[in-house]
């Protein structure tokens, strides 16, 4: 379990970045990552760890410009143009294989609506100070979380919103999170600890959640739009599966920069 922390300068390209600029950097990640380690890479993008009809891939990330101005398609970068990356593993695998990455590929290329960036590393380090996780902890979400069921006539994906659904949520989360934990203790993916008390598992809404909507792909001629929900919350739960969505984050899409938790103190 790792968190970076990444400085990068954009030294080449314009100076607007997409909405969806998450997804994008995940995309160089993958890619980064493919060329140090090749199976790495695979796992990262394809991969991950397989359970029924999802992957888990056991990592989250956020990123956000230093200083920048709100267009309506975009951000565009103001002063010095820095970006601030946070990354977090759960998965000690790929952990390894971004570490060689930042090495090795010192200038990421980063290509969204807005055309081909290039972005420096002017530092990265990995977070020394490490958060205590016990059974009851609070949580904020810096980027919002994502959770589906499947279609009844497609089974392809249906994301639910407070909004719409907010009596069906609290317990799909606690179903997601069970399914989750107890896939990757089965797979030997998950410390000692993850299996213990899920049966016990308790979630409890702290605030009024509020609806996102989410663009991943975007070309000219296709976007992949999903919904969202920000808010913050009460989990009642093993110490190993706090420390999993803190750091593999929370709940789906956590790859694409879903579900980045903060912890909330009283």
């Amino acid at each position: 379990m790792t968190e970076y922390s990444i400085l990068f300068k954009q030294v080449k390209g314009s100076h607007c970045i997409s909405y969806n600029i998450a997804f994008v950097l995940s995309q160089a990640l993958n890619k980064n990552i493919g060329k140090v380690d090749p199976k790495a890479g695979d796992f990262a993008h394809n991969e991950g760890h397989k359970g029924g009809h999802r992957n888990f891939k056991l990592w989250t990330h956020s990123i956000m410009p230093k200083a920048y101005d709100v267009l309506t398609e975009g951000m565009l970068l103001q002063g010095e143009y820095l970006l601030e990356w946070r990354v977090r593993f759960y998965d000690r695998y790929l952990a390894k294989a971004f570490e060689k990455a930042l090495i090795l590929c010192p200038e990421w290329e980063i290509v969204d609506r807005f055309g081909i960036h290039h972005w420096q590393i002017i530092k990265s380090e990995p977070v020394l100070h490490q958060p205590s996780f016990n059974p009851v902890m609070s949580y904020k979400l810096i980027t919002p979380a994502v959770i589906s069921i499947p279609h009844q006539k497609t089974r392809k994906p249906f994301y639910l919103t407070f909004r719409d659904h907010k009596e069906l949520i609290p317990a799909q989360i606690q179903k997601h999170l069970q399914n989750k934990a107890q896939t990757l203790y089965n797979l030997g993916a998950a410390r000692d600890g993850m299996e213990e008390g899920l049966e016990d598992m308790s979630f409890k809404l702290l605030n009024t959640p509020k609806t996102k909507r989410l663009t991943f792909k975007e070309t000219q001629n296709y976007s992949q739009k999903v919904f969202a929900n920000q808010f913050e919350f009460e989990l009642i739960a093993p110490v190993e599966v706090h420390k999993l969505i803190y750091y593999g984050g929370f709940l789906e899409k956590t790859a694409r920069g879903c579900g980045f938790l903060k912890i909330r103190t009283s």
